[in-house]
């Protein structure tokens, strides 16, 4: 008797990994296995929002064209919407092979929706940019050129240009080449192979010139940003797949994606997707316990609550030193008279080495670069005539060269804009005293911009920074890792 099963995609499309001698058995027994997968997989099948057949628009931009169509650059996207006249544009998705671009001159790309065949070439302007940024933000563009190879001159006469053909040109185009200085437009088009031009300053015979309309097209942001989608990739894929993804996986689902690499991204995260994607990202596979992968959890942490005004950290701001620790000694107590400052302070230092001390609420006693006169394991001296008294002090004393060799640990350095000034008790100092209120506490808060953290961030390399708690859920066993500012 032929059985006829009901029509699934996903569960065929998950049966058909099963082997053929479990198929044969699961047939003889009415297809018991085949129904259980069809119970889980049935409501998938309805499920428009995962399905790559009817969602989107395929918004992308293609890298590998004009002059560069020989050479394989990776796909990259619009990370928020371009109006038409639009000059700046962001986009994401770039990696290493668009280094693949001279930074002396012009390169063309070109935005595609692949559902509809729309395109539009753009002109980006010499430059050197970060193309292993989340985001790349893309000033003074050339909008909608005429051709992506830029046609050279066959002769100027004056304003008057001859090119191959002059198909699909009209007055009022622009004619820019910033490498030669051409800036101009072109004021009217004399026959199938001759253009005028406003003025023909620094245009040869050998210029290339590019060539288009100052208005663009509209173009909505690409995959992941607004949940469109790229067909060409992933037309005919299961519905399940997108969920395991990560370049399709929707923004509220990447969640409980990360899980399977033991990302914790937490529902009410205020991250966008650039943000969830690197964190997850950032942790897969062999990458994990590494230097680049405890860094990138510290630029997350800092970057999903920094205050108001203060740029995001990047990846070019740290500073990374392996097998390099911090050699700092934690100052407890000071007191300057008659012309010698003496630190009680746990030490392993000698007589003549130069040190800074900072981090003492008797500013005076603060001191850079002085020689240590005397020294005994519980304290040091120096001669300066710096006068004052601080106890219960948290303090810092630093050798002047106070990086040393250890195989188990890891300095990283950020600019010390990323430290907060402040602990509990000075917040609530600063904010009133202990009468304030919650209400006054939450308005000082707002009045200076926010914080980092709310521990005492003191820029001096250390193994007990606030940021520690963070990167220690990283690190391998062992491993001693020291945060610090320059």
């Amino acid at each position: 008797m032929t059985v006829t099963l009901p029509n699934s995609y996903n569960t065929n499309a998950i049966y058909g990994s099963v082997p053929q001698f479990i198929q044969d058995q699961d047939a003889a027994n009415g297809y018991q296995l085949w129904y259980f997968l069809y119970g889980a997989c049935a409501a998938l099948d309805q499920l428009d929002i995962l399905s790559r057949n009817n969602v989107g628009q395929g918004i992308h931009i293609e890298a590998d064209v004009g002059g560069y169509s020989a050479i394989n650059i990776s796909d990259g996207q619009i990370a928020t919407p371009i109006a038409a006249s639009d000059t700046t544009i962001n986009i994401f998705s770039t990696d290493s092979t668009w280094y693949n671009f001279p930074t002396t001159s012009a390169f063309e790309i070109q935005l595609v929706n692949s559902l509809t065949g729309t395109t539009e070439k753009i002109l980006i302007p010499a430059g050197h940019y970060d193309w292993s940024a989340p985001i790349v933000a893309i000033s003074g563009v050339n909008r909608n050129l005429v051709s992506l190879i830029p046609p050279v001159p066959v002769s100027v006469a004056g304003t008057t240009i001859t090119v191959g053909s002059t198909a699909g040109l009209s007055a009022g185009m622009y004619v820019v080449n910033a490498t030669y200085g051409i800036n101009t437009t072109i004021s009217s088009i004399t026959n199938s192979t001759q253009f005028v031009v406003v003025s023909a300053t620094g245009i040869t015979t050998s210029t290339p010139l590019y060539i288009g309309s100052s208005i663009g097209l509209a173009w909505p942001a690409s995959t992941g940003a607004d949940g469109s989608v790229y067909v060409q990739d992933w037309a005919g894929a299961p519905g399940w797949s997108q969920a395991v993804d990560i370049e399709r996986c929707p923004n509220y689902a990447l969640p409980w994606l990360a899980q399977f690499i033991g990302a914790a991204i937490p529902p009410n995260a205020v991250m966008d997707r650039q943000q969830m994607v690197q964190q997850i990202e950032s942790l897969g596979g062999f990458n994990r316990a590494t230097a680049p992968a405890i860094t990138q959890q510290l630029i997350q942490v800092i970057n999903s609550q920094l205050a108001s005004g203060v740029a995001p950290l990047s990846q070019s701001q740290v500073i990374i030193m392996e097998n390099v620790q911090m050699t700092t000694y934690t100052v407890t107590a000071a007191v300057g008279a008659s012309g010698t400052v003496t630190y009680t302070c746990s030490n392993a230092l000698t007589v003549g080495q130069v040190v800074t001390i900072s981090g003492l609420t008797v500013s005076a006693l603060n001191l850079t670069n002085v020689v240590v006169a005397t020294v005994s394991p519980t304290q040091f001296t120096v001669t300066n005539a710096a006068t004052g008294t601080a106890t219960s002090q948290t303090g810092y004393a630093t050798p002047k060269v106070p990086y040393t060799y250890n195989f188990s640990a890891l300095t990283i350095l950020l600019p010390s804009i990323y430290f907060s000034p402040y602990s509990y008790q000075t917040l609530l100092t600063d904010a009133g005293g202990v009468s304030t209120t919650y209400t006054g506490l939450q308005s000082y808060l707002a009045s200076i911009g926010g914080l980092y953290f709310d521990l005492q961030g003191n820029t001096v390399a250390s193994n007990n920074s606030p940021y520690i708690n963070f990167i220690y859920r990283y690190r391998p066993a062992g491993m001693q890792v020291f945060v610090g500012g320059y």
